[in-house]
């Protein structure tokens, strides 16, 4: 991942998480390495999730290709912005490692 700082978003940040469901995605690791520090990421609203109504899936922007989830955690507010009808998108701002896993850091921002 190519990481250059990035002073300001085009929007008003919601929050910073990381992906989640990405161990569950096939060939992660190689989409991860294609990912550049300030990429923006599509986010759609999974309304008929059977494991979470909140749900919010996180896509790659060229292949539409799935990268995870936001956290169960924490959707629940982007959820209800999305449902009402808002403008919503995740930004990669680095990695995170965590014991023997390396998870993608992202910003949630809302565009104004």
């Amino acid at each position: 991942m190519n990481l250059v700082p990035l002073h300001r978003y085009d929007g008003i940040c919601l929050c910073e998480t990381h992906i989640a469901g990405s161990s569950h995605v096939p060939d992660f690791a190689r989409l991860k390495d294609t990912l550049i520090f300030g990429v923006k990421l599509n986010l759609v609203r999974e309304l008929e999730n059977p494991h979470d109504g909140w749900a919010i899936r996180i896509d790659y922007p060229e292949s539409g290709q799935k990268l995870g989830y936001v956290p169960r955690s924490i959707n629940q507010v982007p959820a209800r912005l999305m449902d009402a009808g808002k403008e919503l998108y995740a930004q990669v701002v680095g990695l995170s490692q965590e014991s023997d896993m390396e998870f993608v850091r992202i910003a949630l921002i809302m565009k104004d």
